[in-house]
């Protein structure tokens, strides 16, 4: 992770993975999320875990209440699927 003190900060989501958020951006910090997320899932596979909410929130020096919101907009996109304790995971992909 980027130090504390920079304007924009980073993290891998998996090992393969980043998410880079702008905190001087017009922006919001939900909507850059949603973004960054969306690309990241498209790489990913169906099933492929997110870390968990609260790692999300501390790796990005961001609320939990950001991480939600662009996770469970992403869930009723039908991109990413909530299981419980199992955690969130990339949803299957509908067939066009």
């Amino acid at each position: 992770m980027i130090g504390a003190n920079t304007k924009k900060k980073e993290f891998a989501l998996l090992s393969d993975f980043s998410i880079e958020l702008d905190f001087t951006s017009s922006t919001s910090l939900t909507s850059q999320l949603e973004v960054q997320l969306r690309r990241s899932i498209a790489r990913m596979s169906t099933g492929e875990k997110l870390n968990p909410e609260r790692l999300l929130a501390e790796q990005l020096g961001v609320s939990r209440v950001t991480i939600r919101n662009a996770v469970n907009s992403l869930v009723k996109e039908g991109l990413l699927v909530r299981c419980g304790r199992h955690g969130t995971m990339v949803a299957e992909r509908k067939k066009t």
